[in-house]
């Protein structure tokens, strides 16, 4: 790993969290820093151990749990902000990274700032 790729990959990862809404894909990150598709992921996977579609389903997981945590938006309200179309998709990507649905999780939270 050299500094060159460990510099594309910062940049890519800034792009994602700038952009969580937009229906980004591993193309126009790849685009976005220079390189082709192929190399782009290799490169990516060299530096953070993971591909760049599921780095971004992580960012957008994350950032739903966040904002189900800090406020009273609706389940849709939050999916839809973070740029999935499916409820599904959203819920069980959610309960794959988090281990509970995201209803259960802003139930929990609720309770936990009413407490």
């Amino acid at each position: 790993m050299n500094d060159e790729h460990i510099k594309i990959t910062v940049e890519a990862i800034t792009y994602m969290k700038m952009n969580l809404s937009a229906d980004i894909t591993t193309e126009e990150l790849a685009s976005h820093v220079g390189y082709s598709h192929f190399h782009f992921i290799r490169i990516f996977k060299e530096v953070t151990g993971i591909a760049p579609r599921h780095y971004l389903s992580a960012l957008r997981i994350e950032a739903g749990k966040s904002h189900l945590s800090e406020s009273t938006s609706s389940v849709l309200k939050v999916l839809l902000s973070l740029g999935f179309q499916s409820i599904g998709t959203f819920s069980s990507r959610f309960k794959q990274y988090v281990g509970q649905s995201p209803r259960n999780f802003a139930r929990k939270w609720v309770r936990y700032r009413i407490s």
